[in-house]
């Protein structure tokens, strides 16, 4: 008899530990599923990102380009030597959706003041406002005493 209470200690120490076992499993699968899910939605916020990356990777390639094309035409510029009887009307204009920058004006005015035109006639041109053309030219002429 003595035996068969020593088979039923190790038996409910079995199921015990069986149970004890099983226990720690369905713990690690909940934290499993869990970190799972949070792995998920990381992915999906970085695909987001990723996304938002991509365009704005391709808006920058896109500007890149246009200053590429500005930079070839302005090499191009500097390279040709044009004859000072070239009319106002061959002055190469700048074509795309953006504004001229401050340089480009200023190369254009400059470049029509030494042909010889005066003020009105370059503003009527370029279509700029008188004081502006005026201000380029009057602080190129201050430069030039200066230098």
């Amino acid at each position: 008899m003595e035996q068969f209470h020593l088979f039923a200690a190790i038996a409910c120490a079995a199921s015990g530990m069986a149970l004890a076992c099983g226990s720690v499993c369905l713990v690690l699968a909940l934290r499993a599923r869990r970190a799972s899910g949070n792995l998920l939605a990381l992915a999906v916020e970085m695909e987001g990102q990723l996304g938002a990356f991509k365009q704005e990777l391709e808006t920058l390639a896109q500007r890149g380009a246009e200053q590429r094309q500005r930079l070839a035409l302005l090499e191009s510029w500097s390279r040709v030597r044009r004859p000072e009887s070239e009319p106002a009307a061959s002055l190469p204009v700048f074509e795309g959706s953006a504004k001229p920058t401050v340089t480009e004006k200023r190369y254009r005015v400059l470049t029509l003041a030494r042909r010889g035109l005066d003020v009105s006639t370059i503003c009527e041109t370029l279509s700029l406002p008188h004081g502006e053309v005026a201000l380029i030219i009057g602080l190129s002429r201050t430069q030039e005493e200066v230098v």
